[in-house]
């Protein structure tokens, strides 16, 4: 009988321990309705993460800066939305969506930056199929165009 006992206290113990780490990490300084668990998908927390990461100003590519960066889970697509910024080593900047050097090469230099974000995607999504990313660059906040599969749009 004792033994019995021991066991159904152990049970309810262990019970007890996997019911309450199920759930997620209440802090007493927030209000209940802070304190809400909520479902995501691991694809949601990914972007989550991802935007959590490069969410900041940071090297991009030579020529390249991010200003930042933010990743949305769309119906068809993940939508990567980089603000960027021209290296003091590149300065072809004027102004709005304006540069001093060829269509060309803006499109090469964000051609190179896609590739880096896209390395960036595929850390927090390592199986997603590059057709289904759709990087949108600005500069400034004035729409460049966009990266899809290795090619870049102009759409200024």
């Amino acid at each position: 009988m004792c033994r019995r006992l021991v066991t159904l206290a152990v049970l309810a113990c262990m019970l007890f321990a996997a019911a309450t780490a199920c759930g997620a990490t209440k802090y007493f300084y927030l209000g209940q309705d802070l304190n809400t668990d909520i479902t995501l998908t691991k694809g949601e927390l990914a972007a989550l993460q991802l935007t959590a990461y490069y969410n900041n100003t940071g090297a991009l590519t030579g020529k390249l800066m991010r200003q930042s960066l933010r990743a949305m889970l769309g119906s068809m697509s993940l939508d990567v939305f980089v603000d960027t910024l021209v290296q003091e080593g590149w300065p072809v900047y004027k102004y709005g969506a304006e540069f001093t050097v060829s269509d060309g090469e803006v499109m090469l230099a964000y051609i190179e930056a896609g590739d880096v974000v896209l390395g960036w995607v595929n850390k927090y999504f390592p199986n997603i199929s590059p057709g289904a990313v759709n990087i949108v660059f600005t500069v400034r906040g004035f729409k460049i165009g966009s990266y899809k599969q290795g090619k870049f749009t102009l759409q200024r």
